[in-house]
């Protein structure tokens, strides 16, 4: 099995630390190479370091999301048993809001992966043809009524 190839997130320039993060990667320094050389080794190295940080910034946002959530749960159990400590009402406050940043993170991320590139022009692909069929049955009129009169007949309908 290969390595996995780079995958720029659009959704990453909207998290802090982004910029950070290319701004390191790429004002790091090169032994003399030809200029061609260079802008291809930091675009390797920037690829490299934005994994990395995407995987430890965003990656399993799912499980993080998941554990906050256990964790905000047994806190509201232990509260109806007993009163939380000042700290564990510290704590609380604190998983409640990295629960919504999370929650939020995981919507912006499965929106901006949801949306489908339609290829261009007839690809023969069965993806554009099962969309053109949904097309065309969508746009289709099986029956037309006017005045109280109901036509199915497609020249009717014409």
């Amino acid at each position: 099995m290969g390595r996995r190839r780079f995958h720029f997130e659009s959704f990453w320039p909207k998290i802090p630390g982004f910029l950070e993060v290319v701004a390191a990667s790429w004002s790091l320094p090169l032994q003399n190479f030809c200029p061609f050389e260079k802008i291809s080794l930091k675009f390797k190295r920037l690829a490299k370091c934005l994994q990395s940080w995407g995987h430890k910034e965003v990656g399993n946002v799912n499980a993080r999301l998941g554990l906050a959530r256990e964790v905000l749960h047994r806190l509201e159990m232990a509260q109806d048993i007993r009163s939380l400590s000042r700290e564990e009402l510290w704590l609380w406050g604190q998983l409640k809001q990295h629960c919504l940043v999370l929650a939020s993170l995981q919507r912006t991320v499965a929106r901006l992966r949801s949306r489908i590139q339609f290829p261009k022009g007839d690809a023969n692909t069965q993806f554009f043809h099962r969309q053109a069929c949904y097309r065309k049955k969508r746009k289709f009129i099986s029956k037309l009524e006017e005045d109280g009169r109901v036509y199915t007949n497609h020249d009717d309908i014409q």
